[in-house]
Formats: structure tokens, C-alpha cells, sequence
């Protein structure tokens, strides 16, 4: 995973430095592209095979809304605009103390971004890698890749309320057959208790398992809202309602590979 939880380190990524990168206001991506005059093809960076050197063409500004993709003025996408609207106003209600405040998103292209004065922090979409990037503040004066806009949009829409409270957990029962001489034996397991799991809305929880463990939950996708960091057994436990059997009454608690737990209020 790559979000904590609002009281640890916001998100553990890895810095993407771009070296032609400048973002403000009326700013843009510095770029271009060199050409050669036909028949002649590009060698190398600047050169032609005809040996003499490549024009170099520069990027055209783009009139709102448009966005430079591929060197071309295109039209931008309802669809990003619209995702990257919804991990903005996301990163603001869920991590208020790195963008303070409810802004307007603006276009320099190629980027969708708004920028937080209180903590001079730039949030940003860029529309030619459809990614998301932080700038600025307790980040740096590089850029920094979070994630996709696809993976944040996930994450942004999961909802982790309905886990919230107490859920008496179990390793759930299972029924087998076995081959006998005459017939088939029939097996029942009915299960096993293990304790309470607590799941509190302020990102933390206790889970009577295992001998006890208690820690930090982080957000995860719309498919399992919340993920249970456990140090004790080193493990992540992704947290889902079982829409499938139970109609959302219960929860399956699962290590992501082949342990899974049962939870009912």
C-alpha cells in the first residue's frame, strides 16, 4: 500500500525528478521535438543522417481547455478531469494537514493541478502519463510520483465506514469429503472464535487474535476499504463486507494470499 494512515507518513513513494519541470501559474512543460528534412531521418538526439543538424520544433501553447499531448493540441478528457477533481477534493477531506484548503483546480499543460499557500504544496495530474504527482512543502522541490490516476481513483472512492465498530471474528467452518473403501466420508469443521476486531474511524484498531494486536489501518480500494497493518504477523489484512454471501451483514478479513478470517456484529 502506499497511503498511512492521516497520523503517519503520508505516502511512501519514490522521487520521479524531471528535470525540464515548471509548474505555476501560466507555466508549462518546456519541450519540443527536432525533425529532419526528407528524405534525411533523425540520428541521435539533434542530428540528421545527412549530417546536417535537425530543426528544432517547439511545443505549441495550447488554448484552454485544451492540454499538449504527443506535441498536438487535444482536447482534455471529461473523464480525467472529472477523476482528478474527485482525488483532489479526496486528498483534501482525507489529508488536511498537506492541502489545507479547498481550491480551484487549474490547467497548465500538461497538467491539472491546484496549489495549497498555507503549506506551498502543488497537487497535480499529468495528462500525457495519466499520473499523479506532489510538489513542494514537506515533499521537496522535485516532483514526487504518487501512484495512477486509475489506483487513486480506487482508493479515493473506497468507503471504510461501513467496517467501523466491533466484529466478533472466527476462521470459518468447511465442509470435505474424503474417499473411504465402501464410500465417502463427509467432514464438518465448525469453525473457531479467535476475538473481537475494533475498527475505529480515527485509523486505528485492536483485533484479540493472536494474542492480542492492535495498530493502524490504512485506506485501501473499493473492493477492500480498509487494510489492518499488522507488525505482529508482518502481514497487511485487506477488509471487505461480504456482499456475496451475506448481503454486506458480515466481513471477510483476508492476507491477500490464503488465510481468511470471518467477522459478524
Amino acid at each position: 500500500m502506499i497511503l498511512q494512515n492521516k497520523n503517519s507518513t503520508f505516502w511512501a513513494v519514490a522521487t520521479f525528478v524531471i528535470s525540464t519541470f515548471f509548474w505555476g501559474s501560466g507555466s508549462a512543460w518546456a519541450g519540443g521535438y527536432y525533425s529532419c528534412t526528407s528524405p534525411a531521418v533523425l540520428v541521435g538526439t539533434s542530428s540528421c543522417s545527412d549530417g546536417s543538424i535537425a530543426i528544432f520544433n517547439a511545443d505549441p501553447v495550447c488554448p484552454l481547455p485544451q492540454t499538449l499531448q504527443n506535441h498536438v493540441c487535444v482536447t482534455l478528457t471529461t473523464s480525467l478531469s472529472d477523476d482528478a477533481e474527485t482525488i483532489f477534493n479526496w486528498a483534501e477531506h482525507d489529508y488536511p494537514q498537506y492541502f489545507s484548503s479547498n481550491e480551484t483546480t487549474q490547467i497548465s499543460n500538461p497538467w491539472l493541478y491546484r496549489y495549497y499557500q498555507k503549506t506551498n504544496t502543488y497537487a497535480g495530474v499529468n495528462n500525457q502519463d495519466k499520473s499523479v504527482y506532489v510538489l513542494g512543502g514537506v515533499f521537496g522541490p522535485s516532483p514526487v510520483l504518487v501512484n495512477t490516476v486509475a489506483n487513486l481513483v480506487k482508493v479515493a472512492n473506497a468507503d471504510p465506514s461501513a467496517l467501523y465498530g466491533v466484529w466478533r471474528t472466527s476462521i470459518p467452518g468447511a465442509v470435505w469429503t474424503s474417499p473411504g473403501t465402501y464410500t465417502d466420508w463427509l467432514h464438518v469443521s465448525t469453525g473457531i472464535a479467535v476475538g473481537d476486531l475494533i475498527i475505529r474511524p480515527d485509523g486505528t484498531y485492536i483485533w484479540n487474535s493472536y494474542g492480542g494486536k492492535s495498530g493502524n489501518w490504512v485506506r485501501g480500494d473499493s473492493d477492500y476499504p480498509v487494510v489492518l497493518i499488522d507488525t505482529v504477523e508482518n502481514k497487511q489484512w485487506k477488509v471487505s463486507t461480504d456482499s456475496k454471501h451475506t448481503g454486506g451483514r458480515d466481513i471477510v478479513i483476508w492476507d491477500g494470499r490464503f488465510l481468511y478470517y470471518d467477522g459478524r456484529k
